[in-house]
């Protein structure tokens, strides 16, 4: 027999997945949530209840929604999540360009003029990926302006060091 949980149930679930896993894509919560609704995958009816679920619940529960990105607001810092093993690695594009910038930083911080084709790569290779492709490279591009506008690295003579 199906049952589907009630809203409020799968509103705690994503309550604590937003608590856990800020800032995250809507994709992920709705893959994580799917099981809840009797779905084995992210379907209109899956993205319409999170789309309600986000609607109503928001300001209860402290949550904003930034372009495609779900962020636990009372969570200042943003702390880039590498994947535990290699059967769960994020699409590059559901990574916060946030969280990269942070990545960016924390790479810049161990290398000693890294340049930004070794930064992307670097990136790429903690986050799981084998190498680094156009659309990748579109989504590392907004971390690293990220990055260089809020002025926690430099880049001078093409090598990059904190501020």
């Amino acid at each position: 027999m199906n049952y589907e949980a009630p809203m409020p149930k799968i509103a705690e679930a994503v309550k604590q997945i937003i608590k856990e896993q800020s800032p995250i894509h809507v994709y992920y919560v709705g893959k994580q949530i799917a099981p809840l609704l009797c779905n084995f995958k992210v379907t209109n009816k899956v993205m319409n209840m999170l789309d309600s679920i986000i609607s109503v619940y928001s300001k209860t529960y402290g949550w904003k929604k930034t372009g495609d990105y779900l962020w636990d607001v009372s969570n200042k810092s943003v702390l880039p999540k590498k994947p535990a093993d290699d059967n769960f690695i994020r699409d590059i594009e559901c990574i916060a360009p946030e969280e990269l910038c942070e990545a960016m930083r924390f790479i810049i911080g161990k290398s000693f003029g890294i340049d930004k084709p070794g930064l992307f790569k670097a990136v790429t290779r903690e986050y799981g990926f084998l190498r680094c492709t156009a659309v990748m490279e579109k989504q590392l591009e907004l971390g690293y302006k990220l990055l260089l506008s809020t002025k926690k690295a430099k880049c001078i003579d093409g090598k990059h060091s904190l501020i």
